[in-house]
Parts: C-alpha cells; structure tokens; sequence
C-alpha cells in the first residue's frame, strides 16, 4: 500500500509543481581503494610469459626496472593509454609488455600471444582481489540507500571515479560488484539526447532507466580514458557528474513504471541484458506517464574516496568537492614515512582514513546532514510555490 501512495503521490506532485530532491555523491577510487594486485605486477608477468612459452630465465626484479621504465615512457608519450593516438588501450599495453620484455630479456622475438594474454589476464579477478572493507562499505551505503527510498526523497549516488581504461568494469563485475553506466552503452545513443525548453531530459527510455538501479552497488562508472582526462584534471570530474543528471527522474520512472507490488529488478554482469530489462519496464510506463515526471536533481553535495594524494584528494578538492585521503596502514608501513607524513592531518589539514569501514561512518554522517539541511529547504520551496 505505501509503493501505491509513493506513486499517486508523485503523480500528483509531477502535474503541480517540479520538486527538486537533494543528492548525495559518494565516488570512490579503483585499484588501491577498492581492490589491489593479487600478486606484484612482476610476478604476474613471468608467470603469464611462461604459459606463452617464454623460456629465459629473469628475475621479477629486473622485470619490474624494466616495467617501470616502459610505463613512464608510454604514459609520457602515449598518455591516458593512448587516447586520440592509439587505436585502443590494448594496443597500448600490448606495446608496453612487449617493449618492457624486450629491455627486460634482450630478446628481439616474442611469443606472438603475450601481449594478449596479459591484456585478458589483467581484465578479471585472476589479477586483482577486493579489499574485504570494500565489501562492508557497500553494505552500508545499501543500508543507507534504504533509508532515503522515497522516490520524491533525498537521492544517495555510489560510483567511481578512475584513471584507467575500460577494463575496470569487467575487473568490478568479475569480483561480484554491480555496476551501473558507464560508457558502454552510452556512446550508442549519444547524440539523441537533449532537453526541452522547460528542463525536462527527452532521453531514449532504455538508457534512461538503465541509468537506475537500486540494487547496484555502483550506480555510475567513469573512467579517464572514456572522459579523456585524467585526475586530477577538472574534466574528469566534469564528465561523471554528467552520470548523475537523470538518476532523479529516473528513480520516479520507475515508481511510476510498476503500479502493483515492488518488483525487484534483475541485476545481471552483462549490460546488454540490463539493457533488454529496462526495456521490458518501459513497456509499462506510458509516454503520458513519464511525460508527467516533474522529480529532478536539486543540491548536490560530493565527497570523493581514493588512495592517491594529488590525484584523488587534491584533484576532488580543486573541483569544488570533498575528499577522503585513504591511507591504509599496511601501505604505509610498506612504504615508509614519506608518504605518511605528507598526508598527516595534524600538518597539513587533510582528512585521512585508514579503511573504507571508517569512511562509511563519515559518508553516513555527511549524507543524512545534507539531507536534512536541503529537504527542509525544498520543502518550503514547494510550499511557497
């Protein structure tokens, strides 16, 4: 009974008046936040160039010279993987393996697989695990989603932010997160998007309805190579707020689009089949329906979480965001006082964390304040109006 009030009540408010819901942005970082190699690069390497059928004999240490040599090269003169000068970041890596095994064996034939076979390999699980907090962080920004599931109420976004290629989604999707948009997808219906002259988005349905999904974990997937700008460029940060736009209207779709009980929406590692899902559901919305929709974002507040001081922190906090400095304690026990001291609250005013566990606690905090200062103010808004 309460799902069937929460649509006749957006109904009724979408022909009066546009509501405008306070937003809470939560992105998080990938590799060094979320989830870390599941062995060092170097030995991930020789153990895939032996199945390739590299037969000489080196060592993890010269390779790693060797990779980090290669690296820098290619991220200097081929930078974010090669976008707009390479054909695709495979290319790029399949460059970069090659010529790192090339300095590292001095040999000048390879196994012809190699490159390929790294590329795959660094495209899943098999080279990467979570970090267990990653888990637990999730599972409080769920609970916290459920506090706030009106489909007129205060709205909490999970993504993430990253300087990578596109890998980073099956990699997410390998380990049992749920991801939401990305590019993929996207680039297919570009050009018909755009807005009418009263601010509502005309967006093709089953793009607009894939871009919500409670039961993701991640509602939103940026990465540098799609955005053409890595952190802590501001253009990155640009290109994911743009996720954000129609998460607000969408959720009241949705609402709209299911007149008897709740219905939980399939969650599936495969976007196409979201895809299909989401246009099933439009089935049920009519144009007149979603026409009607008056629900947007209103003031959004963001608090960006990654391990990387000038690239994650720094780079939020210039594009006018908040930022959480991660610093795990094994990390920084690994590499020594150096980087612990550069990030010391104490000397420089940053706001570390040493787990994802504590940053939940914080996001909590953050996100129910927001709401609460800019529900009141959108509820005399509509009062007034």
């Amino acid at each position: 009974m309460g799902h069937v009030n929460s649509i006749l009540r957006i109904r009724h408010n979408a022909i009066s008046n546009k509501r405008a819901v306070p937003m809470f942005v939560v992105s998080l970082d990938a590799l060094g936040t979320l989830y870390r190699f599941r062995e060092p690069v170097s030995v991930q390497y020789l153990n895939c160039a032996r199945q390739c059928g590299l037969k000489t004999d080196i060592s993890p240490q010269d390779l790693e010279k060797s990779f980090r040599t290669t690296f820098k090269h290619y991220t200097q003169t081929y930078p974010n993987y090669g976008k707009g000068k390479l054909e695709s970041p495979r290319e790029w890596w399949t460059g970069l393996i090659n010529d790192a095994f090339v300095d590292a064996t001095g040999l000048r034939t390879l196994p012809s697989h190699l490159g390929p076979t790294l590329y795959t390999h660094f495209s899943s699980e098999a080279a990467y695990q979570p970090y267990p907090d990653s888990f637990s962080f999730l599972k409080s920004m769920h609970a916290l989603r459920k506090q706030y599931s009106d489909p007129e109420g205060p709205l909490l976004c999970v993504g993430v932010v990253t300087n990578s290629d596109s890998r980073v989604r099956p990699v997410l999707e390998s380990m049992g997160f749920r991801v939401g948009l990305s590019e993929y997808g996207v680039t297919q219906e570009k050009e018909t998007l755009r807005r009418t002259s009263d601010g509502i988005s005309i967006i093709p349905p089953s793009l607009r309805l894939l871009s919500y999904d409670p039961g993701n974990d991640f509602d939103f997937l940026a990465t540098s190579y799609d955005a053409g700008s890595e952190k802590p460029d501001g253009g990155i940060w640009a290109y994911a707020k743009g996720f954000i736009e129609d998460i607000a209207p969408t959720r009241a779709e949705r609402a709209l689009a299911v007149p008897q009980e709740p219905r939980q929406f399939s969650v599936s590692n495969s976007v196409a089949k979201n895809w299909r899902d989401s246009q099933e559901v439009m089935l049920e919305l009519t144009r007149s329906e979603r026409e009607r929709v008056r629900i947007c974002g209103g003031k959004v507040s963001w608090v960006h979480i990654g391990d990387e001081l000038k690239k994650d922190y720094e780079g939020a906090r210039k594009f006018g965001h908040e930022a959480l400095h991660l610093e795990r304690e094994r990390e920084r026990e690994r590499e020594g006082a150096g980087r612990g001291g550069e990030a010391n609250p104490a000397g420089g005013g940053i706001h570390t964390i040493s787990s994802l566990e504590e940053a939940a606690m914080i996001v909590n905090v953050m996100a129910k304040a927001h709401f609460e200062a800019n529900s009141a103010r959108s509820a005399a808004g509509a009062t007034s109006a």
